[in-house]
């Protein structure tokens, strides 16, 4: 068998058990909220897993809000919808760039309890 080898730039990492809300805007439709869990995480999105599977593939903005686990800070993550692999799993690309040091706390924090 051969493996399909990750052209990434950036590693993912694992981001186990933290539950977020998550709202999806897909104009013209009305804003759809659901709750979800944060997969993994890179320097450039976030890969998250929905509560409920959508009925259709969605191309629109998402919003993601979850607290970070060690230090219970809300952090909200706006993005677009890069990928959907599947009715409940989705790809989002960050919006808005962070600084490289917010990007390693935020990634350091979501992965330091696993």
């Amino acid at each position: 068998m051969i493996m399909e080898q990750d052209k990434r730039q950036h590693p993912r990492y694992q981001a186990h058990g933290i539950q977020a809300s998550i709202t999806i805007e897909d104009p013209p439709h009305a804003p759809l909220c659901t709750n979800g869990a944060v997969i993994d995480i890179s320097c450039t999105g976030i890969k998250i897993k929905l509560s409920k599977p959508l009925s259709e593939i969605i191309n629109g903005k998402i919003k993601i809000l979850f607290v970070l686990p060690e230090s219970g800070i809300p952090l909200t993550i706006t993005g677009i919808i890069k990928h959907q692999k599947s009715p409940s799993e989705c790809g989002l690309q960050y919006e808005n760039s962070l600084s490289d040091d917010m990007l390693n706390d935020l990634m350091f924090e979501c992965v330091k309890n696993i």
